[in-house]
């Protein structure tokens, strides 16, 4: 099994060489574009050949200084992130008055600060994004530098469009898909850090070490209530068991021992508490039931349904009509 404390550097390093390797090829098509395309080499995309010859050398140089064993990628992705901003900013000043599209650009750059802060900071870059948008077209005149509305034909600007969107989508495909593997790989090394769980090597399954196997039902606990692991449709024994560095057989006994309750109690107890914690929610009204069982870890209404019942005593519906009529009369009596 992979060291702990290099889980989220191993991914760190995957996701380097993924947005490297991804950057050189649109460069490389972005070059073709200008030697074989008339209108592109006539400054469609506000780049000038030379800084795409340079991006191609400095990310080559990136992709070699990847392969090297000792080269810290997450150390330079700050800069990255500082110049692709500023790089895209100046597209946009550029582009904007003739082809407003062209601030789809923006959705990976806010991806990218996702990956380096947290959901709030993101939340906060996204909102200074949205009010620049209002004076992207004053700015552009300001600086003397946004090409007017009829600088390039209807063809042109529509093929700026497309590759605007398919690179947007992609790269922010690319940020997502590794800021989801690298939350993981913090939760793992929080929980392996710790180095208290029954492992093959300390304890045969016959031992009654209380003390482990509390320790051991407190981390399952505390994966539920935290990080909301049985959220996860797919989620199995397994891996909470991988999750906490231990086996399936210690993750059951502990269980027995100190909750009762085996692992499928445990998770639809999770689940059902967490769609009813939304239901109680003011926002209620915005989702469906549907949404409610989903969001929670459940992947079919059947299964949903019957299990809502044993723990509540009434079905989905049942239940969210009382709770209506109970927030009407707390209502009227005020």
């Amino acid at each position: 099994m992979m060291e702990s404390e290099n889980l989220l550097d191993t991914q760190w390093r995957k996701f380097g060489k993924w947005f490297a390797y991804s950057v050189l090829v649109v460069l490389f098509f972005y070059l073709y574009l200008y030697i074989n395309v008339k209108y592109v080499s006539n400054g469609l995309f506000a780049l000038p050949i030379y800084l795409i010859i340079i991006g191609i050398t400095l990310t080559g140089h990136t992709i070699f200084l990847l392969h090297q064993s000792t080269f810290d990628f997450l150390k330079i992705y700050r800069f990255i992130l500082f110049i692709f901003f500023i790089f895209i900013t100046y597209i946009c000043l550029v582009l904007y008055i003739m082809n407003p599209t062209i601030v789809i650009l923006y959705i990976p750059i806010t991806a990218m600060v996702l990956l380096l802060s947290n959901i709030k900071i993101t939340a906060l870059f996204s909102v200074a994004i949205i009010i620049f948008f209002n004076y992207l077209e004053d700015l552009s005149i300001y600086f003397g530098i946004g090409l007017p509305k009829n600088f390039y034909t209807s063809e042109a600007i529509s093929v700026q469009q497309f590759l605007s969107i398919i690179i947007s989508a992609y790269f922010t495909f690319l940020f997502m898909y590794f800021y989801s593997k690298m939350e993981k790989a913090k939760i793992e090394m929080k929980y392996k850090r710790n180095g208290v769980f029954l492992t093959n090597y300390e304890l045969k399954p016959t031992d009654d070490n209380k003390d482990k196997y509390q320790k051991l039902y407190d981390a399952i606990i505390e994966a539920f209530k935290k990080d909301k692991i049985y959220r996860d449709p797919d989620f199995n024994i397994r891996k909470l068991a991988e999750l906490l560095d231990t086996n399936t057989t210690y993750v059951s006994k502990a269980m027995n021992l100190d909750g009762n309750k085996n692992f499928n109690q445990l998770v639809n107890e999770y689940r059902i508490n967490d769609v009813v914690n939304m239901m109680k929610s003011d926002n209620t009204r915005k989702y469906t039931i549907q949404y409610l069982y989903t969001q929670a870890g459940f992947s079919q209404q059947s299964t949903f349904n019957k299990i809502f019942k044993e723990h509540t005593g009434s079905t989905p519906s049942e239940y969210l009509k009382k709770l209506k009529n109970s927030k009407q009369t707390l209502k009227e009596e005020i």
